[in-house]
């Protein structure tokens, strides 16, 4: 997860905006806690705890995401990165010149209502068989039924569906809105797909028959 609000992304100065760590790289992950006091006074310094990368529906789910940036808005949010903060320390601007210039950590929308996770594979698969003989036990004779999703379990987040893990409020990002960020009804359940391409697809039954000899 990175926190790239939508007026940064590839924009020039982003050290001063979401280089949390003080590495020259934009987009680190989110920062949910300001270990310095210090943060945005001469000589003080800006130190952050920072979620993993691949935080979300691990350390974090839909619910710690909101309460994680509410606490980035209102404790970070505005505050210089140590980029910022090294430029306050030489004397060359003050906190209240580059919150004016909007070279301090960006504000983060939280996610929609009813906001929801990745989903997780649900299934149950069955075969029943019967082998029989015949012609002097030279043919082998196999019918079949197998039944895939057996109790019908609902799946949701095909493999197709693939998450923007960068925090700027788009479509199908964490925080944005998509259909793996709405619930009740939730749009993105798996169907009955093409052929034999239904990995997660509503309860599928399937007659064989097969000779052997």
């Amino acid at each position: 997860m990175a926190p790239l609000p939508a007026n940064n992304v590839g924009a020039a100065g982003g050290i001063f905006q979401t280089d949390f760590i003080g590495s020259g790289q934009i987009g680190n992950p989110l920062p949910i806690g300001e270990t310095s006091a210090s943060c945005g006074t001469i000589g003080g310094t800006c130190d952050y705890r920072l979620l993993e990368v691949g935080a979300f529906m691990r350390q974090v789910g839909p619910v710690g995401l909101t309460r994680d940036i509410n606490i980035y808005n209102s404790t970070i949010a505005g505050l210089p990165t140590p980029a910022g903060q090294t430029l306050i320390n030489s004397g060359l601007v003050t906190l209240a010149d580059l919150q004016a210039l909007g070279a301090v950590a960006q504000p983060i929308g939280v996610p929609p209502a009813n906001n929801v996770g990745l989903g997780w594979l649900k299934d149950f698969d069955t075969t029943f068989s019967w082998v029989g003989h015949a012609w002097h036990e030279r043919l082998t004779i196999i019918p079949s039924v197998s039944i895939f999703n057996t109790f019908n379990f609902a799946n949701f987040d095909s493999a197709a569906s693939i998450l923007n893990p960068q925090l700027n409020g788009g479509a199908g990002s964490i925080n944005g809105t998509g259909p793996n960020t709405v619930a009740n009804p939730r749009p993105d359940r798996i169907g009955a797909g093409n052929g034999v391409l239904a990995f997660g697809a509503p309860r599928t039954i399937e007659w064989g028959f097969k000779l052997q000899f």
